[in-house]
C-alpha cells in the first residue's frame, strides 16, 4: 500500500514539473509571436511561476482575486481610491431631443394634415385649437324634430337602444311607405326601443310638385328630418354629415346609430342579434359595415366611368383608405361625435363612404367588416343565406321590400300597442 501511495505521489510530482516546463516554454515563446499586432511586454518567467505559487494557499485553494505583488514577489496593500476625483457628469438627467411630430396618417395625402386624434380630443374637451374648420357648410336644419329621442316620445324604454337614419331621396315616396309598413315600423323590433327617421335634403326649384308632396308627407308622418341642401348623389356626404350632426345634437342618448339607404332590406332579428352581442369595449369606438380595404380610384375617361370618376386633383393617392360602404353601416355615439368634429377639418369628398374612410384613417381608427351586410350583391328568398343577412342591397322596388318581410315572417317581432 505504501509503495502504491509513493508511486502516485511521484507521478503527481512528475506531471506538475512537466506542466511547469510547458508554462515556462510558452512564456519564453510568447514575445516572439509575430502575427499579434500588439505591443509586447517583457516577461520574467521565474517571476511569473513564483507568482503562481504565491497565489496558492496551504490548502491548495486560490487566494483572493486581484492580489498585487512587488518586483520581489511581496504582496502589496490594496489601492486607496477614497481621494480619487471622478470625472464630472451632467447634472441634467434628461437629454433634449427634437421631437418628430406624427399625425398618425402621414401616408394619406388629403388635407388637412393634422394630428386628428389630438385635435378632436381638444375640441370635445372645449379646448382651443390653432386651426379653423374648412368644411362647415352651415346648412340650416329645416325640419329638426328635436323631440324624437326624448323620453316622452319613447314607448319601450327611457332612451333609444338604436337610432336608424335612412338616407332617402325626396322622390322615393313609395319606398318610404313600404319601409314604414315593414322593417321601419318601430313596433316591430321585438320590444327594443328603436327610433327610425328618414334623412332628406331639398329639391331643385323646378321640382315644385315633388317639394309639395314631400312637405305633405312630413306633416302626415312626422318622421322625416330635412336640411337645406339639394338632395343629389354628389351631396350624399352632406347627408351623412347631417345625420351625424342630428344624432349628436338631438339623440345623444342613443348608444348606436345605423345608417342605411332606402333601397336596402333590413332584417330586424339579425340586427338585434348583432347589436346585443356588442361588448362595451367594442361599442365605444365602433364603425362597422361592409369594408372595402383596397379600393382604387377610377381614373379612366369621365364619360366612360360616369359618376365614379375620381381625378388626381380631388384625390391624389393611388388607393383609398379602408372604408365601409355607405349603403348600410353602424357607428357608436362616441364615434359619431368624433367623426362629426373631424369632418369639419377634412376637405369635402363627394363620395360619402370614401370621405368617412379618410376621416377614420386620420383618426387612426379601423372599421370592422360585417359579412352579413350584402352591399353589392342581392340576397333574397332564393338564397340559402337570406336568413343570415343583416341587410341586402337592391330592394328598390317597394313590392320586393314587402315580399321579403312576409317571407321572413318578420311580424313575429311586432309588439301590439
Amino acid at each position: 500500500m505504501g509503495r502504491i501511495q509513493s508511486h502516485l505521489t511521484t507521478g503527481l510530482l512528475v506531471r506538475t514539473l512537466l506542466g511547469l516546463l510547458f508554462v515556462f516554454f510558452i512564456l519564453q515563446l510568447y514575445p516572439r509571436i509575430k502575427f499579434l499586432h500588439v505591443k509586447t511586454v517583457a516577461i520574467d518567467p521565474v517571476r511569473e511561476i513564483h507568482h503562481i505559487f504565491l497565489r496558492l494557499t496551504p490548502n491548495g485553494t486560490s487566494s483572493a482575486p486581484g492580489l498585487m505583488l512587488d518586483k520581489d514577489g511581496r504582496e502589496l496593500p490594496p489601492p486607496d481610491f477614497s481621494s480619487t476625483v471622478l470625472p464630472r457628469v451632467m447634472s441634467d438627467t434628461h437629454i433634449k431631443v427634437e421631437p418628430l411630430i406624427s399625425t398618425g396618417s402621414e401616408d394619406l395625402n388629403f388635407p388637412l394634415h393634422l394630428d386628428f386624434p389630438e385635435l378632436v380630443r381638444k375640441i370635445l374637451a372645449n379646448e382651443t385649437v390653432p386651426v379653423k374648420p374648412i368644411n362647415r357648410p352651415g346648412f340650416p336644419i329645416l325640419v329638426p324634430l328635436p323631440e324624437k329621442c326624448q323620453p316622452s316620445s319613447l314607448v319601450f324604454n327611457s332612451h333609444p337602444d338604436l337610432l336608424i337614419l335612412i338616407k332617402s331621396a325626396p322622390s322615393h315616396f313609395a319606398l318610404r311607405d313600404a319601409i314604414r309598413i315593414g322593417w321601419g315600423d318601430e313596433r316591430c323590433w321585438g320590444g327594443r326601443q328603436v327610433v327610425r327617421l328618414f334623412l332628406s335634403g331639398t329639391v331643385s326649384p323646378n321640382e315644385s310638385n315633388t317639394a309639395a308632396r314631400l312637405k305633405r308627407e312630413m306633416e302626415v308622418f312626422g318622421d322625416i328630418i330635412q336640411q337645406d341642401f339639394i338632395d343629389h348623389y354628389y351631396n350624399n356626404t352632406y347627408k351623412i354629415m347631417f345625420g351625424l350632426e342630428w344624432a349628436v345634437q338631438y339623440c345623444s342618448n342613443a348608444p348606436l346609430i345605423m345608417f342605411v339607404d332606402d333601397d336596402f332590406f333590413v332584417y330586424p332579428k339579425n340586427v338585434i342579434a348583432y347589436v346585443e352581442g356588442l361588448s362595451a369595449g367594442v361599442l365605444d369606438r365602433l364603425v362597422s359595415g361592409y369594408v372595402w380595404s383596397n379600393a382604387t380610384p377610377i381614373r379612366v375617361n369621365r364619360s366612360f366611368s360616369g359618376k365614379w370618376f375620381m381625378s388626381k386633383a380631388e384625390f391624389p393617392d393611388s388607393r383609398y383608405p379602408p372604408y365601409v360602404a355607405a349603403g348600410n353601416f353602424f357607428v357608436s355615439q362616441q364615434m359619431a361625435r368624433e367623426l362629426y368634429v373631424a369632418s369639419q377639418y377634412t376637405r369635402y369628398m363627394r363620395f360619402d363612404d370614401v370621405f368617412l374612410g379618410i376621416i377614420l384613417k386620420k383618426m387612426v381608427r379601423i372599421p370592422i367588416h360585417l359579412k352579413q351586410i350584402y352591399a353589392f350583391t342581392t340576397i333574397n328568398q332564393n338564397s340559402t343565406a337570406f336568413r343570415t343577412i343583416i341587410s341586402s342591397h337592391r330592394f328598390h322596388d317597394p313590392a320586393l321590400q314587402l315580399k321579403a318581410w312576409d317571407y321572413l315572417n318578420c311580424t313575429q317581432f311586432c309588439i301590439k300597442m
